[in-house]
């Protein structure tokens, strides 16, 4: 079976929420990866630098959340 796709904000954060566990944290980590990437996916290539950059090559376990 295939995910739906949300068709809202409210939607998305409860998939995200249930992708979670309804663990807190993972929650922001992984709904700040999401915005991150939909920012950087409308950018040129390049523009995304920084700790966004790193977390979306290398990943939460090789990171840290700050």
């Amino acid at each position: 079976m295939t995910a739906k796709r949300p068709n809202s904000m409210r939607h998305l954060d409860d998939a995200i929420r249930r992708e979670c566990g309804g663990n807190q944290a993972a929650y922001v980590r992984l709904r700040t990866l999401m915005a991150n990437a939909v920012v950087a996916g409308m950018l040129p290539d390049g523009v995304v630098k920084g700790g966004s950059a790193i977390k979306m090559r290398y990943g939460n376990a090789r990171t840290r959340y700050t």
